[in-house]
């Protein structure tokens, strides 16, 4: 019999991966929000993943361009591969702020939004946005 211990299956890179505090760096590199001023618009173009650990980021960014002076802010969320419940609480915070300082807020949704907004029946409270196809 021998007294070694069987050897991890485990690879080395799969060890460090799960190091305390890693998950919330990895996810919140899941979602890219890029900020483009055109004179008194905002174009907000948003890709990747919104959860609760991203939400904030999308949150910030709406603040922002509502906080600014913009008579509108486009939101173009075609490029957002997930999102759940927290992607609507943030776009219904943001709905409610436009309508407070007055900007009006269109929005541009993907696949996954589309369908959140469907189930949930509230594909009414927001602007269509007209964006050409993506390529």
């Amino acid at each position: 019999m021998s007294s070694r211990r069987p050897r991890s299956r485990r690879p080395a890179s799969a060890a460090t991966a799960r190091r305390p505090g890693r998950r919330h760096r990895e996810t919140a590199t899941h979602l890219r929000v890029r900020v483009m001023p055109h004179g008194d618009r905002v174009l907000l173009r948003v890709s990747g993943e919104i959860d609760i650990d991203t939400a904030p980021l999308l949150r910030s960014a709406l603040d922002t361009a509502l906080d600014h002076g913009a008579c509108r802010v486009d939101v173009d969320m075609r490029g957002v591969t997930f999102c759940d419940s927290t992607a609507l609480h943030v776009l219904l915070h943001a709905r409610t702020k436009a309508a407070d300082v007055r900007v009006e807020l269109a929005l541009a949704p993907g696949d996954r939004l589309r369908r959140i907004l469907a189930i949930t029946n509230m594909a009414h409270l927001f602007s269509p946005l007209a964006l050409p196809v993506r390529p």
